[in-house]
């Protein structure tokens, strides 16, 4: 009776050590491309998150300096150099222009060099835009990938399964 346990064991000792290697490949397959795609898609969305920030407080600063940026204008057309409030309202919005605005000499260099700030702010909002697209397409291909590997895992996981079972329902005589 021995002997047949023993034949039995070591026919059924490859199908047990093919479960178990499939189950190990299974779980280094999980861990080691599974886990470190997910950390690296929580340091993208974080910085995903920081380039959504600077989007904003670009865009707002753009709005801001437009907004002042006009105003100057218009105070400067309205302004009569002899009235002392019309000459404080102007300074005012001047200064809440950036520093080499403020020293134009006259209302047509003030004008182009607000255009020129709007268009090179412009330009940094789109270029953070088109950096944050970037990551959200490299996020959305390391998900993709996370989605196959767990497929090919969860896989390799059923057929170990379906080994045991098998090797536990083979006769002791075979």
């Amino acid at each position: 009776m021995p002997y047949f346990k023993l034949k039995s064991f070591l026919q059924r000792k490859p199908l047990v050590l093919l479960a178990i290697v499939f189950m190990i490949a299974s779980g280094f397959l999980t861990f080691f491309f599974v886990h470190e795609n997910d950390k690296t898609i929580m340091v993208l969305r974080g910085e995903v998150q920081r380039l959504e920030t600077s989007i904003r407080d670009n865009w707002n600063e753009a709005t801001q300096s437009a907004r002042s940026s006009d105003a100057a204008v218009l105070v400067s057309l309205l302004a009569n150099d002899t009235d002392a409030d019309q000459r404080a309202l102007k300074q005012y919005y001047l200064q809440r222009l950036p520093q080499q605005m403020q020293q134009m000499p006259s209302l047509v260099s003030l004008v182009q060099a607000a255009e020129a700030e709007r268009t090179k702010q412009l330009d940094t909002i789109n270029d953070t835009y088109l950096e944050k697209i970037d990551l959200e397409s490299d996020i959305a291909t390391l998900e993709q990938r996370n989605a196959l590997y767990a497929a090919i895992a969860f896989f390799l996981q059923m057929i170990g399964l379906v080994l045991v079972v098998i090797t536990r329902d083979l006769p002791e005589g075979h």
